[in-house]
């Protein structure tokens, strides 16, 4: 202990300290025991003025681990929150004298006087951090180098305990919590098949959704594993053996069960529907080149780790369901107006980076004709026509779009004036190639426009390929005419 009217904690303390915590850590073989006790010779041979404590990155979040001193401790920190959320993000330590002078200091405790926080590892971002604070005295830059040795000791320990994906309620709890945060399809199946691949050491996991099995929403494997996704019609064979809809967990013999050379070299799996009430959206399967063996506790963890992945994908599945049904045009398939004001926002803002763009605006040349001839039916046909071409001639980066009526436009990142104006040929010249009755010959007359030289916002663009598209239809119809100033 400093002697009485010392203001500082003397060197001395903080080394001895640091040299008695390493000295736990070497002793305990369990990981969480040895941090616990690392962190408990801290306050012992400083002092109850020391707060200590030890938090890690998971899912974005820092968890608590460890602490001493506290009587309180927030959890779940976002790594733009305090003083440890911008050691961990920048993988720098953070040496604060006086917490006043800090505006990102938040305190667990009052009369908090300093704080010393150092990345367990200095990567962006770092695995976690050891974070000490004082109240009555305050902590010397002295102190900062055998503080370090001791994080990189400590991050030593939890570097194993992640590999090791070690199971407990507070581990089970962080994932839920986090998972429940995401919103789309692919970051939930992603996380599900991490999850479920690290807790029974699997080589490789999918995910798969839709009653026959064919999406493929997120694959996992391991660096040093070759393994590939699963054929859709293996995984429905399996499912038809298993009787997966009252099945919540099973390990299957590939070799036993299939019999195949293919089966053989592919091990064991493990099979995990995912149910949503009495319906079954799809599958988690992992496998292994070992026998799968588990615990009941992992096992448990396992199914869980389904149960809730199927209820955040199916509400997932619904959003973009939502999402589709607001963006798309529901007799074409292509996407609406407000759809493709998304895009092209989204892509004039990429080519805003040094890029170019254009945008191709037609309609049909004389829908009307079509309509008074064979009634709207017809004419949704040639509305269906036109996308049909559309589909089949543009690359897989364009983006077309139905914007109103008989009126469609096409996004062609990358491509120039020139560019743009053959491809809106090669679907003109793709229309008439598709005369036929009751239709006919359906044309159409197409405008161009180019960014950045005939405009830079989504309505400029579009402005000035549709004023193109009506020079086309007064000169004659049937053509491409790109915008002229």
């Amino acid at each position: 202990m400093p002697a009485p009217g010392h203001d500082t904690v003397p060197t001395e303390a903080i080394a001895a300290a640091c040299s008695a915590a390493h000295t736990a850590l070497a002793r305990a073989v369990d990981h969480q025991q040895a941090i616990d006790s690392a962190l408990g010779c801290l306050v012992e041979t400083v002092g109850n003025d020391l707060l200590t404590s030890v938090y890690v990155l998971q899912h974005d979040r820092l968890w608590l681990m460890a602490q001493r001193g506290y009587d309180e401790v927030r959890d779940g920190f976002t790594l733009d929150q305090g003083v440890l959320g911008r050691a961990v993000r920048t993988g720098e330590l953070q040496y604060v004298a006086s917490v006043r002078d800090d505006p990102d200091f938040i305190a667990a405790m009052t009369g908090v006087r300093s704080e010393l926080t150092v990345p367990l590892t200095f990567d962006r971002p770092a695995l976690g951090a050891l974070n000490l604070e004082t109240r009555r005295l305050e902590l010397q830059p002295s102190a900062v180098p055998p503080v370090v040795g001791l994080a990189g000791a400590i991050g030593e320990r939890v570097r194993a305990m992640s590999s090791q994906f070690e199971l407990d309620l507070s581990t089970v709890s962080r994932l839920f919590v986090y998972a429940s945060s995401l919103r789309g399809v692919q970051p939930v199946a992603e996380l599900a098949a991490r999850s479920l691949g690290r807790l029974l050491d699997l080589d490789c996991v999918q995910v798969n959704l839709g009653h026959d099995g064919s999406r493929l929403a997120s694959f996992w494997r391991r660096p040093v594993s070759r393994a590939e996704p699963l054929d859709p019609a293996l995984l429905r064979s399996i499912s038809d053996r298993l009787g997966s809809v009252s099945s919540t967990y099973a390990v299957v013999d590939l070799k036993t069960a299939l019999g195949d050379d293919e089966a053989r070299r592919r091990g064991w799996l493990i099979w995990l529907p995912l149910h949503v009430g009495r319906e079954t959206i799809g599958s988690l399967v992992g496998l292994s080149a070992r026998q799968i063996t588990a615990e009941s506790g992992r096992r448990e963890a396992a199914t869980l780790i389904a149960a809730h992945a199927a209820a955040l994908l199916d509400a997932a599945q619904a959003l973009e369901r939502e999402r589709r049904a607001a963006t798309s045009d529901p007799l074409t398939g292509l996407l609406n107006r407000r759809g493709l004001d998304e895009a092209l926002a989204v892509e004039l803002e990429r080519a805003s980076r040094g890029g170019v763009l254009s945008v191709i605006v037609f309609d049909c040349d004389d829908l009307k004709a079509v309509n008074d001839r064979g009634g709207h039916e017809l004419g949704d046909r040639a509305l269906q026509l036109l996308a049909r071409c559309l589909e089949q001639t543009r690359r897989s980066s364009d983006v077309g779009a139905r914007i109103g009526g008989d009126e469609f436009a096409l996004v062609l990142p990358g491509s120039d004036r020139a560019s743009a104006q053959l491809a809106a040929e090669r679907l003109r010249s793709r229309l008439t190639e598709h005369a036929s009755e009751p239709l006919g010959l359906v044309t159409a007359s197409f405008g161009v426009a180019a960014y950045p030289e005939d405009g830079h916002t989504p309505a400029e663009l579009l402005r000035a390929a549709d004023q193109a598209m009506f020079s086309a239809k007064r000169a004659g119809r049937n053509r491409t005419i790109a915008y002229v100033h």
